[in-house]
């Protein structure tokens, strides 16, 4: 679990550079997830989440789909109290592996 002041430096973050050389390489050594194993919200600045937190958003994503508690990198929502409650989508491929 991680914090990220934007969805775009975590993205570049994960998918850009070595890191990217390295998920290329994931099914080497990892075993695929059947499960939600990722999901992204907002936090309040200075604020940092809880282990409770983030397997109540994980749940909340597997059993309903993304929303503004938790959400994709495909399919993301804004900040709390941006002018857009509707998600956008992201169509870039993030990993071709």
């Amino acid at each position: 679990m991680s914090v990220w002041e934007s969805i775009e430096a975590l993205w570049e973050f994960v998918y850009a550079g070595r890191h990217l050389e390295v998920m290329r390489r994931r099914r080497e050594w990892m075993t695929r997830i059947a499960s939600t194993y990722m999901c992204l919200w907002w936090t309040p600045e200075g604020e940092l989440p809880t282990v409770a937190q983030a397997r109540e958003r994980l749940d909340r994503l597997e059993a309903h789909g993304p929303t503004p508690r938790a959400f994709t990198f495909k399919h993301r929502y804004g900040p709390p109290g941006s002018d857009d409650p509707d998600p956008s989508f992201d169509d870039r491929e993030p990993c071709r592996a």
